[in-house]
């Protein structure tokens, strides 16, 4: 979580991540920042080193969704080298100048049940610009990290199948993870890898059904829920949002994950993780200066960043509340409201 705790603490005005399963997204949610992570494809990955390479992704994190269009203006371009102003390529619309063309009034955004709660205040600010809200459920059957884990495995292990030969990895300061993850891949049968992939095509119809409505529960533009998957909650646990954010510190944890974001990694959905709210953190006493920043996730179709991205820039043009001479975030119900304005961009959160 470097790079995000660096945009966070005013270190630097943004900063680049990659992610194959939440590494850009998580550490955003984290740190109280922004993090895009993009359509497949739509930013190249040329000098990366690669985990999974069907899944792994380049994107920008900043502390605002507006910074983010601004980065992608430079980092568009296809995987394969070609530059952004190159005619030939032409990806979805992501430049800044383009998220002042989506009409907020002509998109309808899902809300899962179990996040409402949480991001009630999302759900009201967007309404305010005439969004229109609508309370849909999952209905995918495609055991989605299930499948992410077994090709986020295999391909990791072929990616660095010499580390692992050549005895390197014996090396390795830290022996409790990716070296025997990397071992253990190694007995992935071939036929379960291609029925991982397969369950991912499936997922991909499924998901393409939920936002054009062909479930039966009607056409969406994009879906809110929660900023990264290690800070949800179960679609039908109506649980607080505090719990969420212990998950993993010996606090109360929330049940099985929210499927959204595991999802939306698989299938390439654009995401965004967002600055929610400011909340006192767990165990922490009421005049306590200890926070733990939640987040918020706008999911938009592939192809469809500049959704995402506007929906996002929305929540955060309409909740910068700030002291415009001490340039500190002011609580308003609960609510933290962060300096939004890029003269601030340098200034720690």
């Amino acid at each position: 979580a470097g790079p995000a705790a660096a945009v966070a603490a005013g270190l630097v005005p943004f900063a680049l991540g990659t992610e194959t399963q939440g590494s850009l997204v998580s550490p955003a949610a984290r740190n109280g920042v922004t993090a895009l992570r993009p359509t497949p494809g739509l930013v190249p990955r040329d000098g990366v080193m690669l985990l999974a390479d069907t899944l792994d992704k380049v994107g920008p994190i900043c502390r605002t969704a507006l910074d983010c269009g601004a980065i992608m203006d430079a980092l568009r371009g296809g995987d394969n080298g070609v530059r952004s102003d190159d005619p030939a390529f032409r990806p979805a619309a992501v430049r800044s100048a383009d998220l002042a063309l989506v009409d907020l009034k002509a998109l309808t955004v899902a809300v899962l049940p179990g996040a409402r709660v949480a991001v009630q205040p999302v759900l009201d600010a967007l309404q305010a610009r005439g969004v229109k809200i609508a309370s849909r459920s999952l209905t995918h059957q495609v055991p989605a990290a299930d499948a992410a884990t077994t090709i986020l495995l295999s391909e990791g292990a072929a990616s660095f199948d010499h580390w692992v030969r050549s005895g390197a990895a014996t090396r390795a300061l830290r022996q409790d993870f990716w070296p025997p993850l990397f071992r253990l891949a190694r007995l992935v049968p071939a036929p379960e890898y291609v029925a991982a992939q397969r369950a991912r095509a499936l997922l991909a119809v499924e998901v393409a059904a939920f936002f054009d409505g062909d479930a039966g529960q009607g056409r969406v533009d994009a879906v809110i829920g929660h900023g990264a998957d290690l800070l949800a909650v179960g679609e039908k646990e109506e649980i607080g949002w505090r719990a969420a954010v212990g998950r993993g510190r010996g606090d109360p944890t929330p049940p099985s994950p929210f499927p959204l974001s595991s999802s939306a990694n698989l299938v390439g959905l654009a995401s965004i993780a967002a600055p929610l709210a400011l909340p006192l953190a767990l165990n922490a006493s009421t005049n306590s200066p200890r926070r733990a920043p939640t987040s918020v996730g706008f999911f938009a179709p592939p192809h469809a960043d500049a959704v995402a991205l506007a929906l996002a820039a929305a929540w955060q043009s309409a909740n910068s509340q700030c002291d415009v001479q001490t340039h500190e975030p002011v609580e308003m119900e609960g609510i933290a409201s962060l300096p939004l304005s890029p003269r601030r961009i340098m200034e720690p959160l």
